[in-house]
């Protein structure tokens, strides 16, 4: 067996290039898009006069019924990581699980830990699922009309004739909701990045270039064992 000895090749190290400027580009609007959803929330939360936990969500819950809104914004057509929180609030539309979002990052910028709850049955909605301490955990409906009007615990959401079950990875997208049901996330950080479609990104990009890199280091690595080992002969043509 002859191995060619040349340069590494560059369009693989051209991609591996082109997947970290991405990544970076994508976290870099991850930051942006995080920094304006804390100053939105510090400002509704001030306007509000909101102090404790339950009056900042309440506050929260109130802004987003009132500036974003399902009407002529089409179902159809949305990206399949949909739009990020600070998209949403700046152009005031979404359906629920936008405006679920939108909730849980602002929650998440006044420190309150806030995931999504996909709700199922004889209709679909989205909600989030707020934590004002370990034992209480409160559901926030923040689409307008509601179908949850006030703060209620999921157990008694779920018990309503409309709803049947839930979870809080979307398993009808993933196309997988005939295998398993009711998953509930117990890491508010992972349902935290799952609702942050540039974060997603800018991580999937990454690990795509670090594999790139890592798959051309295994094959050098690979080459050298098997020169020092004399199973192979490395030739002296440009590859």
């Amino acid at each position: 067996m002859i191995f060619q000895k040349g340069q590494p090749s560059r369009i693989l190290w051209a991609l591996v290039a082109f997947c970290l400027v991405m990544s970076v580009v994508n976290f870099v609007r991850h930051l942006r898009n995080k920094a304006y959803v804390r100053s939105l929330a510090q400002d509704i939360v001030s306007k509000s006069g909101a102090t404790d936990p339950e009056s900042k969500v309440i506050a929260i819950r109130d802004y987003v019924r009132s500036h974003v809104t399902y009407q002529e914004y089409p179902q159809e057509g949305r990206p399949f990581l949909r739009s990020s929180a600070a998209d949403i609030l700046r152009s005031g539309k979404g359906w629920c699980g936008e405006v679920s979002r939108a909730c849980i990052h602002l929650a998440s910028e006044l420190g309150i830990k806030a995931q999504r709850i996909n709700l199922t049955g004889k209709v679909n909605h989205v909600v989030a699922e707020v934590e004002f301490s370990p034992d209480r955990r409160m559901i926030l409906d923040c689409q307008n009309p509601p179908m949850v009007q006030e703060l209620e615990s999921l157990d008694s959401v779920i018990d309503r004739p409309e709803f049947a079950d839930y979870y809080t990875i979307n398993l009808r997208r993933l196309r997988i909701s005939w295998l398993v049901s009711r998953i509930r996330l117990q890491s508010w950080a992972v349902s935290h990045w799952l609702e942050s479609p540039h974060f997603i990104l800018a991580t999937f990009w990454f690990l795509g270039g670090c594999l790139l890199a890592l798959k051309r280091g295994l094959r050098t690595l690979l080459r050298e064992i098997l020169r020092r080992r004399g199973w192979v002969h490395t030739g002296t043509l440009r590859g």
